[in-house]
């Protein structure tokens, strides 16, 4: 009489595909889940380090089966990156090695009104669940914003940000997308800029004298999109120097009426300078 028996299969290390940092530098780890046909699961087991080949330690194990993420503290992922890999531990014994992968580190450099980001990519080659595209997002004033985006599989990249505000606390901070459904989010970095580019100056349309002596200027809005309003000079031929003589609000507000010109009287010289945020 023949006999018949069945061999477990060893169960397969959980695949890694999403890493999000949080501000506190800790990550949520997402993988993931292998197949168990025999129902031989015992713990997901995550190891991190701050070096790609030496230094894990164990940073978290999961009991369940049908659970495919961790949250990891203690591990400083805000001053460099961190690296992760998963064993599966079954009644065959642990798996092999998962593939390890990089957390997103951004650094923002300051260049004089220009913010430099780098990062790196978290696998090469990439992982088959990522499309390539990297969101850039910015921190002003509490509001995140979609900044832009870019695709690139190189294994690491960069972005410059012309600053257009006047003085602002900026961060930033990079998320990817992958197929599996999870996101994974640099840590964020920024710091203090300055707009050091002047608006483009306004096109003088017209000068005129009412009938009442008054001084009517227009002229055409500036280019520049930041923009918030105009100074309006006049020339002081007895000091050599233009004096601001009053301030326009508005990037649209194209039209001042003078009332202490003398036009009437003297010949008069006006210009019109914008600035910005």
């Amino acid at each position: 009489m023949a006999s018949s028996f069945s061999v477990d299969a060893q169960v397969s290390a959980p695949t890694i595909h999403c890493i999000a940092i949080d501000s506190a530098g800790n990550a949520v780890v997402t993988w993931a889940i292998p197949n168990d046909t025999n129902n031989t699961f015992i713990s997901y087991n995550i190891y991190s380090s701050n070096n790609a080949t030496s230094g894990y330690t164990p940073a978290g194990s999961v009991f369940f089966d049908n659970v495919n993420s961790i949250y990891v503290s203690g591990i400083n992922a805000n001053a460099s990156p961190v690296y992760f890999y998963g064993l599966t531990d079954s009644k065959k014994g642990l798996s092999g090695y998962g593939d390890t992968l990089e957390s997103i580190f951004l650094s923002v450099t300051n260049l004089g009104g220009v913010a430099l980001l780098r990062w790196n990519s978290m696998h090469v080659p990439s992982l088959s669940g990522f499309n390539g595209w990297y969101k850039i997002y910015r921190e002003n004033n509490f509001v995140w914003t979609l900044l832009d985006s870019v695709q690139s599989f190189n294994s690491s990249m960069s972005y410059y940000d012309t600053i257009t505000l006047c003085r602002a606390n900026l961060n930033y901070e990079i998320i990817t997308d992958d197929a599996s459904g999870c996101q994974s989010v640099s840590n964020r970095a920024g710091g203090t800029f300055v707009d050091i580019i002047k608006p483009a100056t306004p096109i003088l349309d017209t000068v005129s004298v009412a009938s009442n002596g008054n001084i009517e200027i227009s002229w055409y809005p500036s280019s520049s999109t930041n923009v918030v309003g105009y100074y309006v000079y006049q020339y002081n031929s007895t000091k050599g120097t233009w004096d601001i003589i009053d301030t326009v609000w508005g990037i649209n507000n194209t039209n001042f009426n003078y009332t202490k010109g003398s036009a009437g009287t003297a010949s008069q010289s006006y210009c019109i300078a914008a600035f910005d945020s």
